[in-house]
């Protein structure tokens, strides 16, 4: 089976903070999580600007938020850099 180019990218950043960028204009910072032969999974440390939602009350909205695990598509993948620290 022949694997994506950055499979192998991601499997050796497991566990590290990273910032990846997609094909879509989106940023996404936190650690990878798990890593499958075609989606990167991303644990957020970030919460997003917009926080908005419908209804009564305090609602957390849409959006990446810090905590929740993302999975984000191998091939939709422009660039992923790694942090060498936390900030």
């Amino acid at each position: 089976m022949a694997y994506h180019p950055n499979y192998h990218r991601c499997m050796r950043g497991i566990g590290r903070p990273c910032s990846i960028r997609t094909n879509d204009g989106r940023v996404y910072r936190g650690i990878i999580t798990r890593v499958t032969p075609t989606h990167v999974y991303i644990r957020g440390f970030q919460t997003p600007a917009f926080r908005g939602g419908f209804g009564y009350g305090y609602y957390p909205g849409w959006g990446f938020v810090a905590g929740f695990v993302t999975g984000i598509a191998l091939s939709a993948i422009v660039a992923l850099s790694f942090f060498p620290f936390w900030w």
